[in-house]
């Protein structure tokens, strides 16, 4: 357990998402802007100032993947933009246009982050509905979820590469194949037929442990599925 003080560089208030890598913990700390580096049992390594151009609004990570080398991949909430970082900080690469878009290369307030086993981004852009892929270069790949999500959170890709995205307005999880298809949900498809015996109610952030699909829900405690073949 880590327990950090308010006001403090490390104080995780607000925190909203992490990303494993090298037996360390790179948590996306919303409140200092910044990213904390946690090594077993909950002791800090490390705080990691992003060096990123100025924006309208202090850097508010919202989401965080961490490659293969130790890059950083963050996604500034209030800038609406992803940021491409390296271990230290410094800054790599930025995908958006600083201020809410709908273009190939913008977002309306990203959210949760994850990478593909070939080291592609997907983006939750939450604002504008739907989940965005781009390259390791960061070149945009294409859109999924169109028509089907309503308010994206956060994004997880199994050993097979389907996609599964939590939903805040529809409360549910939602899966798609690697090509896009809409393969199915847990919970409801639409506002207007939620399931109310849904475990479900608010649903946000997601990982992988093999076929096992954890849901961290805000409302609902943390759930389990095991996830079988798409159909």
């Amino acid at each position: 357990m880590l327990e950090s003080g308010r006001g403090s560089d490390n104080w995780l208030g607000g925190a909203l998402a992490f990303a494993p890598h090298d037996g360390r913990l790179y948590v996306a700390n919303m409140q200092a802007g910044n990213v904390v580096v946690v090594e077993p049992p909950g002791v800090v390594d490390s705080v990691i100032t992003p060096q990123v151009p100025p924006g309208h609004s202090p850097v508010a990570p919202a989401g965080i993947a961490v490659t293969e080398r130790g890059e950083i991949w963050l996604s500034d909430q209030a800038n609406h933009r992803v940021l491409q970082l390296d271990d230290q900080g410094e800054l790599l690469g930025v995908i958006g246009e600083g201020a809410a878009s709908s273009g190939d290369s913008g977002f309306n307030t990203p959210g949760g982050l994850a990478l593909d086993e070939l080291g592609n981004l997907y983006v939750a852009d939450t604002g504008n509905g739907v989940i965005k892929q781009y390259s390791p270069l960061g070149v945009f790949l294409g859109a999924i979820g169109e028509g089907h999500l309503a308010r994206p959170r956060a994004v997880a890709v199994d050993e097979a590469g389907n996609l599964f995205v939590s939903d805040g307005e529809l409360a549910a999880v939602l899966a798609f194949a690697p090509d896009g298809g809409y393969l199915g949900s847990i919970g409801g498809e639409s506002p207007a037929v939620r399931d109310s015996d849904s475990p479900l109610q608010a649903p946000l952030g997601l990982r992988f442990d093999g076929d096992l699909l954890y849901v961290m829900d805000r409302l609902s405690g943390l759930l389990v599925f095991r996830v079988g073949e798409p159909n």
